[in-house]
């Protein structure tokens, strides 16, 4: 704008003083030689001006666009690294929920084993005074049968317990009363040998204490299970009095 402003107020200035004094042809020819000159060179000058205006106009535009796209990009990451960090904490927590998934049907089992003990104590007891007839085997029967057959079951849920969990500690002490329960079977076999076939009173003693250990082995798992995988605080078993709340019902 001085640029023009400054041409056009000398062309008015001189215009105005040529018109006073009179000038001739030749004085105004030179005048509007020199006037064409000026302006010639005001033109290139605000070409110049313009051209610098439009290339800082057109650097602070890329710098803009460049910072809006870093921006864009930083926010992009953030948001995916916080969907990847969801997605992880949810297929994380829907792992742990299928290994504790695999708990309670332990629990079910050695419960039923459970109530199925004082019944194979009692037969254990009585067999080697029982006659060898076939109603004495049956009466057997009826009580090794259902033992046998929770056995097998125990095997079963263990089996799906020991795929699935992947907590260390608690794969341990699941392996652990695995081991014991297997342990239990092979006593209970060579206790009705002595009892059945050699009829001589078994010691029950091992037999007793191994199952006692198994039935107290709940809360300690309980207990890992509600640390590693479920991941709340302790049960506090005082609220439910001093029996264990999660011990098998009778049927």
């Amino acid at each position: 704008m001085i640029a023009i402003g400054l041409p056009a107020g000398a062309f008015l200035a001189v215009t105005v003083v040529g018109f006073v004094n009179r000038w001739g042809s030749s004085a105004w020819g030179a005048y509007g030689t020199w006037f064409t000159g000026v302006a010639t060179f005001a033109a290139v000058i605000v070409a110049l001006v313009q051209t610098r205006v439009a290339r800082r106009e057109a650097d602070e535009a890329r710098q803009a666009a460049a910072a809006e796209r870093d921006r864009a990009e930083a926010q992009f990451r953030q948001e995916l690294k916080a969907a990847d960090e969801r997605l992880a904490r949810e297929l994380d927590s829907a792992r742990r929920i299928e290994q504790i998934k695999t708990i309670p049907p332990i629990w079910d089992v050695i419960g039923e084993l459970n109530l199925l003990y004082p019944g194979l104590v009692a037969a254990l007891k009585e067999a080697p005074g029982l006659p060898r007839t076939q109603e004495s085997a049956a009466e057997l029967m009826r009580v090794f049968g259902p033992w046998m057959n929770c056995s097998h079951r125990v095997e079963m849920a263990f089996s799906q317990a020991m795929m699935m969990v992947s907590e260390p500690l608690v794969l341990e002490a699941i392996s652990e009363l695995y081991e014991d329960t297997r342990t239990l079977h092979s006593l209970m076999i060579s206790a009705a040998n002595e009892a059945v076939a050699a009829q001589i009173d078994p010691d029950l003693t091992e037999f007793d204490k191994l199952m006692a250990s198994i039935r107290s082995r709940r809360k300690s798992i309980t207990a890992l299970v509600r640390e590693h995988l479920a991941v709340v605080g302790p049960l506090d078993y005082e609220k439910f009095g001093k029996s264990d709340p999660l011990a098998p019902k009778e049927r």
